[in-house]
């Protein structure tokens, strides 16, 4: 059932109003017209008639994008970012090959004299590197077009609960809670089991055991992660899936929404 609202018009006179399916937008009810238990406007009608004579889903629902859609978007927009990415690693990697290079020659006491300060700039720059690249990205493409290159690809954009274009403000809040709130939790999930199976290992090592006897263990526990812990990282992610308007925790938090790019005269044809 269609939800209706209370508001305001310019003399403060509640109105009452509704979402129309067709657009997404919500408009005073005294300006659309009623299909079932939800609302279309007038100027709309005749296009969602018609959408509706040809058998297509009226109510709505469809406009949320899939996550199966979702998460090809995403796959290409890692791709998209790859080369950049590898661009701004390529001094890290450098240092990392020289670094297990030395390995075979160091003592293990000298061990913390391979990590000079060349290397931990290198290590560093990757990182915020790679922030930089993912922020300014998504930023500004959610912010300029609505949507990202693999957004696009699957005819998705994100908008405001009412339809309206996303702000570059909201655009680097939704990109902070999907890379930095999502990845904090996505870690959490996959650290805690192999946090507690290292522990383990060094303590046993502390002790004089015989760490061959807890290797078992430490193989049932990456199995472990791979099977249980992994899937379960990604559980903002997942909560689309039961969510009626498909939204994911970082959606949640930016109040966004990722519903089917308008098709455009040019796209019709």
């Amino acid at each position: 059932m269609s939800e209706v609202l209370a508001a305001e018009s310019e003399d403060r006179t509640p109105v009452a109003t509704a979402r129309c399916v067709a657009s997404g937008e919500w408009l005073p009810i005294a300006d659309m017209l009623p299909y079932g238990d939800s609302w279309v406007a007038s100027e709309h009608s005749d296009a969602f008639v018609e959408q509706v004579l040809e058998g297509s889903d009226a109510s709505g629902a469809s406009r949320y994008v899939s996550t199966r859609r979702r998460a090809l978007a995403l796959v290409i927009d890692y791709f998209i970012k790859l080369i950049p990415v590898s661009i701004v690693h390529a001094p890290y990697f450098i240092a990392a090959t020289k670094f297990s290079e030395k390995i075979e020659t160091t003592a293990p006491e000298d061990m913390a004299s391979l990590l000079t300060m060349g290397f931990v700039a290198a290590w560093l720059g990757a990182k915020i590197g790679n922030l930089l690249i993912s922020s300014i990205y998504e930023t500004w493409m959610v912010g300029r077009h609505g949507a990202t290159l693999g957004k696009m690809a699957v005819g998705a954009q994100v908008v405001m609960p009412d339809g309206s274009r996303v702000s570059y403000a909201r655009a680097a809040l939704r990109w902070v809670a999907k890379s930095l709130l999502n990845g904090a939790i996505f870690w959490a999930v996959l650290g805690l089991p192999m946090a507690l199976a290292f522990g383990l290992f060094v303590f046993s090592a502390a002790r004089g055991g015989d760490v061959t006897a807890i290797l078992p263990l430490m193989i049932w526990v990456i199995v472990a992660v791979g099977v249980v812990f992994f899937p379960l990282s990604l559980f903002p992610y997942w909560m689309a899936i039961s969510d009626r308007e498909k939204r994911s925790l970082h959606d949640r938090v930016a109040s966004t929404r990722v519903v089917d790019a308008p098709v455009t005269e040019e796209g019709k044809s």
